[in-house]
C-alpha cells in the first residue's frame, strides 16, 4: 500500500524529513535486532540515504562487531535473547573505544521505565515499534549530527589546549 509520503507528499513533516535527508552525511550504522525483518526494513531505509549497514541478531554479536568495525551509530533492540539491549548498552558505554558512539534503543515491548533507564545510561533516543520511517530518519539524523558536533568540539578543544601548551613552553 502506497502512502502520501511515498508519492511525494508536501506537508510540513515530509519537508522536514527531506531537509534532514539533504543534510545527511553517509555513516556506518550497526542495527542489532533479533527480528530479521526489522533489521532488513531499517537497512533498506538507511541504505537509501547512503549509509553503510552492519547487522547483528544478538547483543553479543553487536559487541563483537563494535570491536572490529568503526561504527558511527548503533540501533539496538531492548529485548534480545541472552544479553538484552540494556546490558549491551552498558557494555558499549563502558569501553573507551565505543563510549561516545550514539545508540538509539528500539523496542516493541519495553516499559516507560526501561526507556528512561536506557536514556539515563546514555542512549541518544528510544523508538517504539512499529517503527515510523519519518521518526527513524529524524532520530538517526539528530544522533549523527550530535555525535559529529561533539567530535568537532573535542578536536577544537585539543587544538586550543595545544596552543596554550606551546605558549606556556615559549614564555
Amino acid at each position: 500500500a502506497s502512502t502520501n509520503h511515498d508519492r511525494g507528499a508536501s506537508g510540513p513533516r515530509s519537508k522536514r524529513v527531506r531537509a534532514i535527508q539533504a543534510r545527511n552525511v553517509p555513516a556506518t550504522v550497526l542495527i542489532c535486532d533479533d527480528e530479521k525483518n526489522i533489521r532488513r526494513t531499517l537497512a533498506m531505509v538507511l541504505e537509501g540515504l547512503g549509509h553503510r549497514i552492519l547487522e547483528a541478531g544478538s547483543g553479543e554479536e553487536a559487541i563483537a562487531l563494535l570491536e572490529t568495525e568503526e561504527v558511527d551509530l548503533v540501533m539496538l533492540d531492548v529485548r534480545l535473547p541472552r544479553m538484552n539491549g540494556i546490558e549491551a548498552l552498558q557494555i558499549i558505554r563502558s569501553k573507551p573505544a565505543t563510549a561516545s558512539v550514539p545508540v538509539i534503543m528500539i523496542s516493541g515491548h519495553a516499559s516507560l521505565a526501561e526507556a528512561v533507564h536506557s536514556v539515563q545510561l546514555g542512549a541518544a533516543d528510544f523508538l517504539e515499534k512499529p517503527l515510523d520511517r519519518d521518526r527513524v530518519l529524524v532520530s538517526v539524523g539528530n544522533a549523527l549530527r550530535s555525535e559529529r558536533l561533539q567530535r568537532e568540539v573535542n578536536r577544537l578543544r585539543a587544538q586550543v589546549e595545544d596552543r596554550f601548551e606551546m605558549i606556556g613552553e615559549s614564555a
